[in-house]
């Protein structure tokens, strides 16, 4: 019934936060991990910066969604960057060669 359905999609909006909140975590924690380890935040930002370009945010809305925006993520990198007193710039490491070949053999 519609209200079944209303009611059973009503239920799963704090969950769609909860994962947010999840996402938003896990990403903080892998930008102080590159950080630690690269010295800078440059690629962590790089990175959340190229996926809001692949996938671009569709201008829904956002308390439906299951991962932060893209903006608020490059955002959030930029942010602890500065609280931390980390680059945003910085050399970047090449892929290692079992990676790169599967970045190229994808690409063909």
């Amino acid at each position: 019934s519609i209200a079944g359905n209303a009611m059973q999609m009503a239920a799963t909006l704090p969950l769609l936060k909860y994962s947010r909140d999840q996402e938003a975590a896990a990403d903080r924690e892998a930008i102080i991990a590159v950080a630690t380890v690269y010295g800078h935040a440059g690629g962590a930002h790089d990175a959340l910066s190229a996926l809001g370009r692949i996938r671009p945010d569709s201008g829904d809305v956002g308390f439906l969604r299951t991962h932060p925006v893209s903006a608020e993520r490059v955002a959030a990198v930029e942010a602890l960057a500065r609280e931390r007193g980390w680059a945003l710039d910085g050399a970047r490491t090449p892929l290692p060669a079992a990676l790169a070949e599967l970045k190229e053999a994808k690409n063909k």
